[in-house]
């Protein structure tokens, strides 16, 4: 059995404003600070992915920050820095529960290329790249073959050759958890909004941790309740040292939820659904496919706009109970902001209100 390792840890404050989350809401999941370990590595790549049913089961592998020439201290991003905090953002979600997976890469691609699309990405949204694999064995394969990145903006913008060893190496660090934002059906705790601290999987439940400082008089304590985020730089400290950071063996990455509604983030969901399409429906070899991004958009549109026309007519059936009434409207009004062109939307809408 694999134990995921997720700990809701509490800020050392309490100056940091969270916006609940739920089904029918907002979500956005970023990175704060992460920590590569003390284990000597060269480079260092962060990729994510999250499953969401709203993308199509598919887990589009996001790509973040890459790192070289670094030791064993937290990793911040300078503002300079090419890439992107956000693992995921929805201005609606629709799911009960995401699973998220966080992994570092070690030493095992080519930093100058991945810099470069991180650089581009940054340039399109501050969002993240993301690299599906579309034939010959998928990414991480010996040989990946062709590989589409997609960017903030809605076109596809390269198709490279085979990225070999990208993901899945020996050698990578992992960390899963799941998010659950409805407990009636999820079957899970519902989760809170805040500091979510990820840490390797098949990592014990409990931590060896120095009582008020001092590192001869230690207890194992779990993670929620030896850490504290310190809220100046999302930094992991310990509850009993908030001056100290956290820099044992292994590594884990600090991540903040919130429900917040964010304009400027749905620049992701259009890359990430048309990534996880791509990689559920394509196998492209070839030339750069320019127009990739609109097909991928009209499909996309053109299914959530069913729905959207599906859950309405459940709608009108007579004698709805108040809570499946509000259960759908809830999915409806999700299903409409998946649509990502303002003229299906219209479109939409328009028909509903005849």
């Amino acid at each position: 059995m694999v134990l995921l390792g997720t700990s809701e840890i509490v800020p050392t404050t309490e100056d940091v404003q969270t916006t609940p989350i739920g089904l029918g809401k907002p979500l956005s999941i970023r990175i704060m600070s992460m920590y590569p370990g003390r284990e000597a590595h060269r480079e260092l790549l962060v990729t994510s992915a999250v499953k969401s049913r709203s993308t199509y089961e598919a887990k589009p592998l996001a790509m973040h920050y890459a790192f070289t020439g670094f030791g064993s201290e937290p990793l911040i991003p300078l503002p300079s820095q090419a890439g992107s905090r956000i693992v995921f953002y929805s201005p609606s979600v629709l799911d009960s529960a995401l699973d998220v997976e966080l992994r570092f890469a070690y030493d095992d691609f080519d930093f100058d290329q991945v810099e470069t699309w991180l650089d581009v990405a940054a340039k399109a949204a501050g969002l993240p790249v993301f690299a599906v694999a579309t034939a010959l064995g998928g990414v991480g394969g010996a040989a990946a073959g062709q590989t589409i990145l997609y960017f903030a903006e809605r076109a596809v913008k390269v198709v490279l050759g085979a990225i070999d060893r990208l993901v899945d190496s020996e050698n990578d660090w992992v960390a899963s958890g799941t998010i659950s934002l409805d407990a009636g059906t999820s079957g899970l705790r519902q989760s809170s909004p805040g500091y979510l601290l990820f840490w390797g999987n098949q990592e014990p439940a409990q931590v060896l941790v120095p009582v008020n400082g001092d590192l001869n008089d230690q207890t194992f304590a779990t993670r929620s309740d030896a850490y504290k985020v310190d809220t100046t730089n999302g930094c992991l400290v310990y509850a009993d040292d908030p001056f100290t950071v956290v820099q044992e063996d292994e590594p884990y990455v600090v991540t903040y939820v919130n429900g917040a509604a964010e304009k400027a983030l749905e620049g992701w969901q259009t890359a990430a659904v048309s990534a996880a399409l791509a990689e559920e429906f394509l196998n492209v070899g070839g030339d750069t496919a320019n127009d990739l991004g609109q097909l991928l958009e009209a499909y996309n549109d053109l299914t959530m706009a069913t729905k959207y026309s599906a859950t309405s007519e459940k709608l009108k059936k007579p004698g709805l109970a108040a809570e499946d009434k509000a259960t759908l409207e809830r999915e409806r009004d999700a299903y409409l902001k998946y649509i990502q062109n303002d003229d299906v939307k219209e479109i939409v809408t328009a028909a509903e209100s005849k």
